[in-house]
């Protein structure tokens, strides 16, 4: 008739943290200028019910500064469990042009005339922008580039353009142009000025190249490229005149030769990396001009 007993004790734990609900889209879009006003969120825990009352908002939006903002929310339930979501509001706004310039880049090996490049630094704010290069002899800009698309984002994104059959001599205004679907944004005017036309290895700049210059130098097509050599030119026998060009593996190029700078001849290439070139009808005539296409 003994009779003995015991005693469990049940501990239940609450870990399982409260969810959120977010209302409305995440990421939510807003134009620049637009009042925000945040659609908030629900919280609900498996334990306790409806939270929604004790979530806590940290962050700020800047609706007159295109930009990603971020708006957390935070909740914890009285066991200490706590949860986090984070909204994302991306303000868009019309295109910033940062930053441009325009340079001469060379000379168009078949035509002879100067070739200058637009380099210019746009933020689309957001949104996918068309992104341009206007430029004339005067502020009315009869000219543009060929359009560039820009993604949306909000990371400044470089663009470049280059422009060909330019006036020697010319001064010429220009200013790049940024488009999307809340706005133009223009850059300042800017002016430069086209280099008098010249042939390759011309030292003088009387747009000739004589025996003496030729023998001594031939100048690079791209002026501004440091990964392309011309060396060793020299007077061969039998009548040839023979340089070398040497650059990165794998990247194409050709010299043409001109007694007129307007008839061109290709010359063939003997090798690669390393290019040499013979150009047998170099002694037929009182000057020969030499001009690089790359590529």
């Amino acid at each position: 008739g003994a009779v003995a007993t015991t005693t469990r004790t049940v501990i239940v734990t609450d870990i399982t943290p409260p969810e959120f609900t977010l209302i409305s889209t995440n990421p939510l879009n807003l134009d620049v200028g637009t009042p925000f006003t945040d659609p908030g969120a629900t919280a609900f825990d498996p334990c306790e019910g409806d939270l929604t009352a004790s979530i806590v908002r940290t962050g700020t939006v800047n609706t007159a500064a295109p930009g990603s903002y971020t708006l957390s929310y935070s909740v914890t339930d009285s066991s200490g469990n706590t949860a986090v979501t984070n909204r994302n509001v991306l303000v868009r706004g019309s295109p910033a042009v940062l930053g441009f310039n325009a340079f001469f880049s060379g000379t168009n090996a078949v035509t002879g005339s100067p070739v200058v490049q637009f380099l210019a630094d746009v933020n689309p704010n957001g949104l996918a922008t068309v992104a341009f290069a206007q430029y004339g002899l005067n502020t009315s800009y009869p000219g543009r580039t060929a359009s560039v698309n820009l993604p949306a984002s909000y990371n400044t994104s470089t663009f470049f353009a280059t422009l060909d059959g330019l006036i020697p001599g010319g001064t010429y205004h220009f200013r790049v142009a940024a488009s999307n679907s809340l706005g133009v944004a223009y850059g300042p005017d800017q002016t430069f000025v086209v280099p008098t036309l010249f042939a390759a290895g011309d030292l003088n700049g009387d747009g000739r190249v004589n025996e003496s210059e030729l023998n001594s130098v031939l100048s690079n097509y791209w002026l501004t490229s440091s990964s392309l050599v011309m060396t060793n030119p020299s007077t061969l026998g039998g009548g040839l005149f023979q340089f070398a060009l040497t650059n990165v593996t794998g990247w194409n190029m050709s010299v043409f030769a001109s007694t007129n700078l307007t008839d061109w001849e290709l010359l063939p290439a003997q090798a690669m990396p390393v290019w040499q070139f013979l150009d047998p009808a170099y002694t037929n005539y009182p000057q020969r001009f030499y001009r690089l296409q790359w590529p």
